[in-house]
């Protein structure tokens, strides 16, 4: 029976300090996760240090919202005169404190705070709620030119993709319906093109550099702004890399902002910055997407009707670019490319409206409106001896629709040359010298030989077998002196 232990040895050993205990994991082994360590837990708690621990969330929010250049955008500070929108300093007031708290929130540090306040935003600006009602054209037009213009121009380049897509929304909402965005410009145009302007693209989500196309679409939109010329080269710039997207739906929407700057910018000073477009554009002929091809060729044709191209384009870059596409499967594509040839060289879209479209294509649009395209001023233009024979083309297309329109073209260009040549042939005989339609005249018809010519030799092979045929089933009828006859 074993002796028991006394009261003092009791307290002894109770308090007797005990042996540290060895660690049972090897040296250079992770712990098991889920556990903690004394030391580990004493660093957690703080102790012994008067700094606290940091939050982790922050720190990653802080170091993804690091950008200095949109950090300098948001802090951008503008002012806009209510009065010229019709509104009093405090009504903008008001409706700018029922805001503020949102305004303040989309710098946070916290992605998800930042998140929130832009959706809030968003829904107060556009849609209105119990506390403040909706932003008017007026209104939208005093705070983006105003106190919004740094936040929502700065949260583009936002780490949170959803603050993007709001800033994008929320400008594009705004410039459609504002009336003067010269205050926009100088501070949007360097951030489009921070984000969608250099290469490597810099927006890496494509439904936000769809959603830029877009907004530079509404910008495009208002041709009374007047500095909007300014920026004509970095449209350019914007473009050409919205062309050269791979998505699809940015394509047709950069072909459209093509058609809408060349209508909008002098085709002098668009001249000066779209060789780069123009080998851009047409380069998308090659795309697999018919609708695509069928924009681009809108785009052209806006671009070259309005001669916003280099010198020497027609001939170096766009007849060679447009010679294959006469030939593309879809009929809407080779209709459209057809009526934009006659345009070039003078054809009226009023006299090709009993034409029709090839089986209801979309094509069929381009003739439709008489405002958009503007019928030459001098006659059939300079490049027809390089068009003409593209135009002819048609005239043999497999679909009867487009054939039939091909040969109103060519017949209505026909008149135009003969009216214009009615028109010189007076002057030219005062100043005794050739008139220029004459020697466009002369250039077409050599063109036209020299087609001729390869089209004789194309048929050469068919001619011989057919002759040689005809001598081997005819005996003495041949030409040939009849030869294959005396062996029969």
């Amino acid at each position: 029976m074993a002796q028991k232990k006394s009261i003092d040895e009791i307290w002894r050993e109770l308090n007797a300090k005990p042996a540290p205990r060895k660690s049972s994991v090897p040296a250079g082994i992770p712990s098991i996760p889920g556990t903690t360590s004394a030391g580990a837990a004493h660093k957690l708690s703080g102790a012994g240090s008067s700094k606290p621990a940091p939050n982790l969330n922050q720190v990653v929010s802080e170091e993804m919202a690091s950008d200095p250049m949109s950090e300098s955008v948001r802090k951008t500070a503008v002012s806009y005169d209510p009065a010229k929108a019709g509104l009093s300093a405090e009504d903008v007031a008001a409706y700018m404190a029922a805001i503020q708290r949102l305004v303040n929130c989309l710098a946070d540090p916290d992605r998800g705070t930042r998140r929130q306040a832009a959706s809030n935003l968003q829904t107060k600006l556009v849609h209105g709620d119990a506390s403040v009602p909706r932003a008017s054209p007026q209104m939208l037009q005093v705070l983006v030119c105003g106190p919004l213009l740094g936040p929502l121009v700065g949260m583009l380049g936002d780490t949170v993709e959803k603050c993007r897509i709001v800033a994008v929304e929320l400008l594009t909402h705004a410039v459609s319906r504002m009336t003067d965005i010269a205050p926009l410009l100088p501070v949007l145009m360097p951030e489009l093109l921070r984000r969608m302007g250099n290469l490597p693209v810099v927006e890496q989500a494509e439904e936000i550099r769809l959603g830029l196309t877009h907004l530079v679409a509404a910008v495009l939109q208002h041709k009374e702004c007047p500095t909007l010329s300014a920026y004509a080269s970095d449209f350019c710039t914007f473009l050409c890399r919205a062309l050269e997207d791979g998505y699809h739906e940015i394509k047709k929407s950069a072909c459209g902002c093509v058609s809408t700057l060349a209508q909008h910018v002098p085709p002098a000073l668009l001249a000066q910055h779209s060789s780069k477009l123009l080998a851009v554009l047409v380069a998308n002929f090659g795309h697999a997407h018919s609708r695509v091809r069928l924009a681009v060729v809108e785009g052209l044709d806006h671009l070259v009707e309005r001669d916003a191209v280099p010198a020497g384009s027609i001939e170096q870059v766009v007849a060679p670019a447009v010679r294959p596409i006469a030939y593309d499967r879809a009929p809407a594509v080779r209709e459209a490319v057809f009526l934009a040839l006659g345009r070039w060289m003078g054809a009226s879209p009023a006299g090709l409206g009993h034409c029709g479209a090839a089986n209801g294509a979309p094509g069929a649009s381009l003739s439709a409106p008489q405002e958009q395209h503007q019928v030459r001023a001098d006659g059939c233009g300079p490049h027809a001896a390089h068009l003409l024979p593209l135009l002819l083309v048609g005239v043999t297309d497999p679909q009867p629709p487009v054939a039939n329109l091909a040969l109103g073209l060519v017949e209505e260009v026909g008149r135009v040359w003969e009216a214009s040549k009615a028109d010189c042939q007076p002057q030219a005989d005062e100043r005794g010298s050739r008139p220029a339609d004459v020697a466009m005249e002369e250039s077409t018809s050599g063109a036209l030989e020299g087609r001729e010519v390869e089209m004789a030799e194309a048929e050469k092979p068919t001619e011989a077998s057919s002759s040689t045929h005809q001598g081997t089933s005819d005996g003495p009828c041949s030409s040939t002196g009849g030869g294959g006859g005396g062996s029969d």
